[in-house]
């Protein structure tokens, strides 16, 4: 592959000081992308500790960033303090642009639409720089409905921003297929996100156990992940078992739901603010993935448990849970406790074929999302224009 594309990754999330996490699957496009382009990663976030822009302009990962911090804005009344938090931002992203000093770039590659958008529209009328968008946001999906709540003002900003992408890159069918039904998007190109195959494998062989070793990992967030009604669940089971959880908040919130909810704690084992490799390792001791959630918009975990050939047990809230396979695992209807309850008791570890779900993750594969990259900035750059 050659490296002589000129791409600006610009980002709406991106892990900074003021949050080492969000938008770590971002990150990892910018990985992929790097191993067929010249990349450039341009990030503004405010922050409550900067009384004045701060510019980070490292080079990290074989690549440049310029992250730029700006200050917070508190003000209160909803359309003024939209329009001061979205001046602050547009003016960090263009002291930020002019710290690279490039204008050589043959096309942005935008990383989730808003707000950072408004700034490739900006590229793109000021230098004719066509963008392409990645996106991954739960809220378009109508579990949420976040969008249709948002103000007027901001969807209308919305709207700009998918009506001038070159090619917009949902991060599953099931949230492209949201995004037209909004009306923002005609034609969509899927485009998943990467998971880690340097932390996410199999195990060469895994030690045999009396137990049923569970696993979750996720947020914790009750609205989002259903997981007190997983734990309802998992405290009907009568089978042996043991069940690893990994949150990323507090472990006391896991603790207090396992008593809230009646199970037994010396079932139970909770890890919190796990490294990938730290998470890798988990998934090749366990036997089976719990995913019980009300909605996904692709579900990063599913895809690396699949990649460590783990199977599952997921409920069917969109993105990679939208796939029915028995070879992959179970898929079962949303808040359908007795069913999660039945499928843990009757699960079988010896059926499980942990190469097939292997080479079926493999198109999550930094290398799988490295070609689709090459081949989308190659037909949507600024060359192909001329």
């Amino acid at each position: 592959m050659a490296k002589d594309k000129q791409i600006l990754l610009l980002a709406s999330w991106y892990p900074s000081e003021v949050n080492p996490t969000l938008g770590n699957f971002v990150e990892k496009h910018a990985d992929a992308a790097q191993t067929v382009a010249k990349v450039v990663v341009l990030y503004a976030v405010a922050s409550p500790s900067c009384s004045e822009i701060k510019i980070d302009d490292r080079y990290r990962k074989g690549r440049r960033e310029v992250v730029i911090y700006y200050p917070k804005s508190h003000l209160k009344i909803p359309i003024i303090a939209h329009y001061v938090k979205r001046k602050g931002f547009l003016n960090a992203l263009r002291k930020g642009f002019e710290v690279i000093g490039n204008t050589n770039f043959e096309l942005v590659y935008l990383n989730e639409a808003f707000p950072a958008g408004e700034f490739a529209i900006e590229l793109l009328k000021k230098y004719k720089l066509p963008y392409v968008l990645s996106e991954h946001w739960t809220g378009f999906l109508d579990q949420t409905n976040k969008f249709k709540e948002l103000p007027f003002y901001v969807r209308a900003v919305y709207q700009r921003i998918f009506k001038q992408a070159k090619m917009v890159m949902p991060v599953s069918e099931h949230l492209g297929q949201s995004l037209r039904k909004l009306g923002l998007i005609n034609e969509f190109t899927v485009l998943p996100n990467v998971v880690n195959t340097d932390y996410f494998y199999p195990p060469e062989q895994k030690e045999n156990s009396d137990k049923l070793r569970l696993l979750h990992v996720s947020s914790f967030d009750n609205d989002h992940k259903n997981v007190e009604g997983m734990l309802r669940a998992i405290q009907q089971v009568e089978r042996d078992f043991e069940c690893h959880i990994i949150t990323e908040g507090p472990q006391k919130n896991v603790w207090d739901a396992i008593e809230r909810t009646n199970n037994d704690s010396r079932q139970f084992s909770v890890s919190s603010r796990c490294s990938p490799k730290e998470v890798g390792a988990a998934m090749r001791e366990a036997d089976l993935f719990i995913l019980f959630s009300n909605y996904e918009t692709f579900s990063v975990v599913l895809a690396e448990a699949w990649m460590s050939g783990l199977p599952a047990i997921y409920t069917k809230c969109g993105g990679l849970t939208q796939i029915r396979d028995k070879h992959l695992g179970h898929q079962i209807a949303i808040n359908d406790t007795e069913e999660l309850t039945r499928t843990i008791e009757s699960w079988r570890v010896i059926d499980v074929d942990s190469a097939y779900i292997r080479r079926f993750a493999h198109q999550f594969s930094l290398q799988s999302i490295a070609d689709e990259l090459d081949f989308i900035f190659d037909k949507c750059r600024v060359s192909n224009d001329k």
